[in-house]
């Protein structure tokens, strides 16, 4: 499984309000309070409101759930301390971006899934037990 997905676009720049749309109605995924660029996906929704309060609480610190950090250059999703139910999350989030931007996809190690991504999806970048 790969820790981190580095999505970069192969023009100009993500236009990231309909990316932002997308991850704000997602039922298990919210915002960071305190104002970073990072969405905190749960994995289900009964799990926002904990990992809000954790998130609030521990400002210091990310819950350790997957974060995805959306910027016109980068989408960084950091998946390291994902579970199952957030991973699908992930995935279907990924699958989603790429589907409507063509994007160049590497990881933590900056090793290109671009080509493998795109002849066996992304399910290459996940737990094959997600499927």
């Amino acid at each position: 499984m790969v820790h981190s997905v580095f999505l970069y676009p192969t023009g100009d720049g993500f236009d990231v309000d309909p990316v932002k749309r997308y991850l704000e109605a997602m039922p298990d995924v919210f915002l960071d309070p305190l104002g970073t660029p990072t969405y905190i996906v749960c994995g289900v929704p009964e799990a926002v409101e904990l990992c809000r309060d954790e998130r609030i609480e521990e400002p210091d610190r990310f819950p350790y759930s997957v974060l995805v950090i959306v910027k016109p250059d980068v989408i960084n999703v950091v998946q390291e301390y994902g579970d199952e139910y957030e991973l699908r999350s992930a995935r279907d989030f990924v699958r989603w971006l790429i589907e409507r931007q063509p994007c160049l996809v590497k990881d933590e190690y900056r090793f290109d899934w671009t080509e493998q991504v795109r002849r066996e999806g992304v399910g290459v970048l996940y737990p094959p037990q997600l499927d």
